[in-house]
Order: C-alpha cells, then sequence, then structure tokens
C-alpha cells in the first residue's frame, strides 16, 4: 500500500504559480457570505433520492491540537519551501505580495502556537461524493470533480450537483488555504482526502505546481486516491451518517463568524427553510453555543436580527392576487 500523506505533482519545464490565486481572490472580501451560500448550494444539489426530506447543513467551530492533523509534519515542510520559493529568505522578507508574507507569517504563527480553530460544514439526507478509480467514469466520480478538476462545473447524472469556481470559496476561509473532505456513501463506503493551494516550490531540483492533495499516491500517472478504509481515517474526521463534511483549517473570524454565517443563510435560503426543503445548524463549541434554522424557527431569527428579509418573508404567505 502506498504511503498516506501529501503528494504535489512536478511542474517540470511548465508555469510557475506564485501565491496569487483567482480562484481564492474571488471569495475575499465577503468570505462568509460566499461560504454560506455556496457550500449550501452544494449540498442541495446533492439530495438525490432523498426528495421528502430537508437537507440538513451543519456549520460547526471547533479547536484541535495541530499535531493531531494527518501529515502535520509534511505541511509544515512543504509551507517552509513555499515560503522560501515565494518570498526568498525567511528572514529578509522581499518584494513578493504582501499578502503572501502576511500568508506565511501567520502559517509560522499557528505552528509555533500549536492550536487552530477549524470549521466543519457537513450535510445529511444527501448522496456522499461517489469515487472510482477510473477517473473517465465522471458521471460517478464526484470527488475526482471536486478534488481534480478546475474551472470547470459538471452536473451530476440523475441527481444533480455542480462543483464550479464555488469550490474555491472554503479555501478563502482558510488561513492554511487547506481543506480535508469526508464523504460516506453508505454503510460500507468511506472516502477521506485533502487538498491544499500554497505555491510553487522547490525541492531536490524539481519544480513543483502549488495545488497538493493527501490521500494515497497509486502511481505517478494516477490522481492521488482518497483513503477509504475506515480505521485509516482520523476519528474526529470520521462520519457516522451518509454525506459529506468538510474541514477548513484555520478559520480565524473570531466570534462573529456564528451570526454572520446565520445571516448569510438566511438572506440566501430563507424560500428553501420556509419550504420545509431546508434546515440550517449552528454550533461553536468553543464558545459553547447553537441555534438552528428550520421552517419553525425561521421568523424568529428574522425578526432577532431584524434582517430586510423580513419583508420578503412576510409576502411569502400572501395570496396570489
Amino acid at each position: 500500500m502506498s504511503k498516506i500523506d501529501w503528494h504535489f505533482v512536478p511542474c517540470g519545464t511548465g508555469e510557475r504559480s506564485s501565491f496569487s490565486d483567482a480562484g481564492i481572490v474571488t471569495f475575499k472580501g465577503d468570505t462568509l457570505k460566499y461560504l454560506a451560500r455556496e457550500s449550501i448550494q452544494n449540498s442541495l444539489d446533492a439530495k438525490g433520492e432523498h426528495k421528502n426530506k430537508p437537507v440538513k447543513v451543519s456549520f460547526k467551530r471547533f479547536q484541535l491540537n495541530l499535531n493531531e492533523l494527518p501529515a502535520i509534519d509534511t505541511f509544515k515542510e512543504i509551507s517552509k519551501l513555499c515560503e522560501q520559493f515565494d518570498i526568498g529568505d525567511i528572514d529578509k522578507p522581499s518584494s513578493q505580495s504582501n499578502s503572501s508574507h502576511l500568508f506565511f507569517t501567520k502559517l509560522r504563527k499557528y505552528f509555533k502556537d500549536g492550536k487552530l480553530d477549524i470549521l466543519e460544514i457537513s450535510d445529511e439526507n444527501t448522496t456522499g461524493l461517489r469515487y472510482e478509480k477510473d477517473t473517465k467514469s465522471k458521471k460517478s466520480n464526484e470527488w475526482f470533480r471536486l478534488l481534480f478538476e478546475k474551472g470547470k462545473s459538471t452536473r451530476r447524472e440523475n441527481i444533480g450537483g455542480t462543483y464550479g469556481i464555488g469550490r474555491n470559496a472554503p479555501f478563502a476561509a482558510s488561513d492554511f488555504r487547506t481543506i480535508f473532505y469526508s464523504t460516506k456513501i453508505n454503510k460500507d463506503t468511506f472516502h477521506f482526502g485533502g487538498k491544499t493551494i500554497l505555491t510553487s516550490f522547490e525541492r531536490e531540483d524539481d519544480v513543483f505546481l502549488p495545488t497538493g492533495h493527501f490521500g494515497h499516491k497509486l502511481s505517478e500517472k494516477e490522481p492521488i486516491a482518497p483513503i477509504s478504509t475506515l480505521d485509516d481515517i482520523p476519528l474526529f474526521f470520521q462520519r457516522k451518517k451518509v454525506g459529506t463534511s468538510i474541514f477548513i483549517l484555520g478559520f480565524d473570524y473570531g466570534d462573529e463568524w456564528f451570526q454572520e454565517l446565520l445571516k448569510a443563510t438566511i438572506e440566501n435560503y430563507y424560500v428553501a427553510i420556509h419550504s420545509n426543503e431546508l434546515e440550517v445548524y449552528f454550533k461553536d463549541t468553543i464558545k459553547e453555543k447553537q441555534e438552528s434554522l428550520n421552517k419553525g424557527s425561521l421568523k424568529k431569527s428574522i425578526d432577532k436580527y431584524d434582517l430586510e428579509t423580513k419583508y420578503f418573508y412576510n409576502a411569502l404567505d400572501l395570496p396570489l392576487v
């Protein structure tokens, strides 16, 4: 069995990439608004055969010791090489972009502190992400499309679901620009892996592409395969029910994230919630608070946060003239 680790591809004589990534920059600014909109939409698109049940989406913040992350030593090594390649001498920041300097400086602080906040976005009453080793089987290979295809949105056969540029929204919310994915398809089928978007870097006379994947390297010609043995998946990344979870590493939005995500959810999905097609749950294990949005609680939440949505919401039940 191949080693479970972070894997990167040499770019050879191809184009090197710096820190700036258009797909991530797109979602900077109103990151939490985009995060709520894009992640919930992906879950709604994956509803599949659960037509009579509302899709359930949960946002949960928790804290983890850095050394509990899989292959963290490899990640530290690669990030240092990326910083050297992108900025130059670590002790002498060059004229490279200020954003990359701030990113790597903050990353080194995480490594020193040894802890990080993680936001888990999980769903239920959905299909999960199917995986096929044969990457030509794209109609039944949502795992491959989500983690490996770039700039392409492909609808799932029969069950809907797209993974276009919106897949980059979680990376914009991550201080590590790193996401772990965990999915359960049925009682016995699990997949777990990760993706990071850093910069090009040099190692052993090779220059590598900035995007790395966590999992099994089966061969030089095949994409990195997910971990599909439950015992090899860290306990806090394991799913108990069918569906998908993404884990955003280094989710540093203070305590306002809770309210901002909740408000963005209402503003974008009050119709789906009112129609009992969607339920959304928010839990902060650090501050020990939680709140939920469903058909019964929606009006109370709209009034609580005094959202302009109330004018549209109140019109939902008006008789058509």
